[in-house]
């Protein structure tokens, strides 16, 4: 018997019928990791690919979004990207930058927008243009810990599966993602844009991308509760929140997957664009975006050489340097394919510092940070320097 038993860190919504449930399966787990590959969320086929090695099902999207764009007109536009990273309350400055962005009237309409963590909540909205700014604005100006979280301590540290809940973040997204909201994703997924959110396969330690796009078209209550199960997935830190648990099959057989936090395996990603641009339309002009939520900078800080604090600066710093590395890595992919790179990431003198996770005054001063170097377009850079 093979079990993922469900520890009380609670969801808002039913997952029973949300394809976010614990089940048992009477199979192994050497036999689920041989089929991982083949697994699919039940009747959402072709909605996900491990995102370092595409399948030849999300390779597909070429030719059917191909037709698309050149149906809208889109194909005879410039190719503009956007790369959302994660950063958990840091993506103030992002939603900030856009709101900024919008104000110059400068802002593009991006053909693609991927997000992960923090930039998969940021995504959606993104995607749906200027109309949701002030949804964008709302969400990471006024949101305070207890919006987002509730410790769960002793669960957490007696077999549970995190330090804390994210019931009220669930809530705050079946309070703006409605069958409504879905539709309006469907409505730009049919014109050939394409959205995608990077969650990490816990047990097969692996980055997973999934066409959002692609969900949404199916305007059912089933994909909604995907749709934002995803959306949970992508944003669920290891340890601190509870993973989402997908039932997937593979062969006739079912068993669950634990869906984490995408930034474990990818801060920023952008899918291989001799994938997800027609080989005939190579030559459009393109140009990769990047809005980092944090600092690449290193911050210098006088550290007291006790145990948890020498721990807690050495994973900081570990993760600021695979940022680092997930940045030059889009940069390297850019420069490899002809398109033009630009990034902006929160200033190396911005010195506020943030009292608890998501503290919503800390979180007001990066919106208005954002908002005034996206106006006036200021602080973007063509390279990634870490110095």
């Amino acid at each position: 018997m093979f079990c993922f038993p469900y520890t009380g860190t609670g969801v808002s919504w039913n997952f029973d019928t949300d394809y976010s449930v614990y089940l048992c399966s009477t199979h192994t787990g050497a036999e689920i990791v041989s089929q991982s590959d083949q697994a699919e969320v039940p009747k959402f086929v072709g909605i996900r690919s491990w995102a370092d090695d595409l399948s030849t099902e999300f390779k597909l999207v070429v030719s059917e979004r191909h037709k698309q764009l050149q149906k809208s007109g889109l194909v005879n536009r410039p190719l503009y990207i956007l790369a959302l990273s994660g950063g958990g309350e840091d993506g103030a400055f992002v939603a900030g930058v856009l709101n900024g962005w919008s104000a110059n009237k400068t802002r593009p309409e991006f053909e693609i927008i991927t997000g992960v963590s923090t930039g998969a909540l940021i995504a959606p909205l993104a995607f749906l243009g200027q109309e949701y700014d002030g949804v964008l604005k709302k969400f990471y100006t006024t949101i305070s810990t207890k919006d987002i979280l509730f410790a769960n301590l002793g669960g957490g540290l007696f077999g549970g599966s995190a330090l804390a809940s994210n019931i009220p973040l669930q809530n705050k997204l079946a309070e703006i993602i409605d069958i409504e909201f879905l539709g309006k994703i469907a409505a730009q997924h049919k014109r050939g844009r394409r959205l995608f959110v990077v969650t990490t396969n816990l047990e097969a330690q692996r980055p997973v991308v999934w066409d959002m796009g692609k969900v949404a078209m199916q305007g059912t209550q089933k994909a909604l509760k995907l749709f934002r199960s995803l959306l949970l997935a992508s944003t669920a830190i290891p340890g601190a929140f509870p993973p989402v648990a997908l039932k997937v099959e593979a062969n006739g057989k079912v068993f669950t997957e634990l869906q984490v936090d995408g930034g474990t395996t990818a801060n920023s990603f952008v899918a291989p664009l001799n994938v997800t641009i027609p080989k005939n339309r190579f030559e459009r002009r393109k140009t990769i975006f990047l809005l980092q939520a944090g600092k690449l900078a290193p911050d210098h800080e006088n550290i007291n050489p006790k145990t948890l604090k020498i721990a807690s600066r050495a994973i900081g710093t570990l993760l600021k340097y695979k940022n680092f590395a997930d940045t030059r890595r889009l940069y390297l992919l850019a420069n490899k394919i002809g398109a033009g790179f630009r990034m902006i990431s929160i200033p190396k003198n911005f010195d506020e510092a943030s009292n608890e996770p998501f503290d919503k005054l800390y979180m007001n001063k990066l919106f208005q940070l954002g908002y005034e170097m996206g106006r006036t377009e200021s602080g973007w850079v063509s390279k990634p320097e870490i110095f």
